[in-house]
């Protein structure tokens, strides 16, 4: 395509970057896995409720953590040409 030019290495870069940010929110949310919750709180109404949040936020994140994963997979093997 004519007066297109895409910086190889910038992209690389990028994809690299974005693949180092999955890996550390998947890891991240490794190590919190199960703490947004309340737990050992008998009779406390709340405590269904948590544990629920609880895993559909950690859901979101595994989803947001292999989109950004995808992403910089992608931005690399499009450098890579």
């Amino acid at each position: 395509m004519d007066g297109f030019e895409v910086d190889v290495s910038a992209l690389r870069h990028v994809g690299g970057e974005a693949g180092d940010a999955g890996a550390a929110l998947r890891q991240a949310m490794a190590a919190a896995r199960g703490a947004l919750a309340v737990t050992g709180t008998p009779g406390w109404s709340a405590s269904t409720a948590s544990h629920q949040a609880d895993e559909a936020w950690a859901a979101d994140l595994d989803r947001l953590s292999a989109a950004v994963t995808t992403l910089g997979a992608d931005l690399t093997s499009a450098a890579d040409g």
